[in-house]
């Protein structure tokens, strides 16, 4: 069998791999989180533009070989992760809509931040829906440019939903979360020293 008629055509090929690229690229950055925009309608169209690039690699998976049979082996392949994907970027809408009609996220609600030297330390909070408690996530925030953040998420507590920050020094801080009823009957504290460059 010839390698060459496994090899992708060169136009079609190099975007089924730039497009597989974003999207990998795209869901790691959604569960660790590296790269954010200040505004959180646009991480969200962002999200859901990534969660619909494997139903367009579905497609274009037809294209990228000249062996007709492993075109529909890398499609079958593609199917489960495309309609996976496709149901959670249905699901990414719902938010969405909140933001645009309600002004901010309330699935991820900022509620303050602490300037440092090199970057600020915000506090969010999550919602998960009526099935969840509220939680309290805090991140440390760098601009890279006007507009784009490298972030680090440097605290968490759940149940939560509150939490305070107190300047220690230009990098050290203290976070303070309240109880949270019987759920979490204790106040949580943490004293915290941020990196200059977020990862560095």
């Amino acid at each position: 069998m010839s390698i060459k008629k496994l090899m992708p055509s060169t136009r079609t090929g190099k975007w089924f791999i730039c497009l597989l690229a974003v999207y990998l690229f795209g869901i790691a950055n959604w569960l660790l989180p590296a790269i954010r925009t200040s505004s959180a309608l646009l991480n969200h169209v962002f999200m859901l533009l990534i969660f619909l690039l494997p139903s367009a690699l579905s497609v274009l998976s037809f294209f990228v070989t000249k062996r007709i049979i492993f075109r529909f082996l890398l499609a079958f392949a593609l199917i489960p992760l495309a309609l996976s994907s496709f149901l959670i970027g249905a699901i990414s809408l719902f938010p969405l809509i909140d933001i645009m009609t309600k002004g901010y996220d309330p699935s991820f609600e900022h509620l303050r931040s602490t300037q440092l030297t090199c970057s600020q330390v915000s506090i969010y909070r999550t919602n998960g829906g009526a099935t969840t408690s509220f939680g309290i996530i805090a991140r440390q925030e760098k601009r890279l440019i006007p507009g784009l953040l490298l972030v680090r998420n440097i605290y968490s507590v759940y149940p939560g939903d509150d939490a305070k920050i107190i300047k220690l020094d230009n990098d050290t801080i203290k976070i303070i979360s309240p109880p949270y009823g019987d759920k979490r009957p204790m106040t949580d504290e943490v004293i915290i020293k941020v990196k200059y460059y977020v990862y560095l």
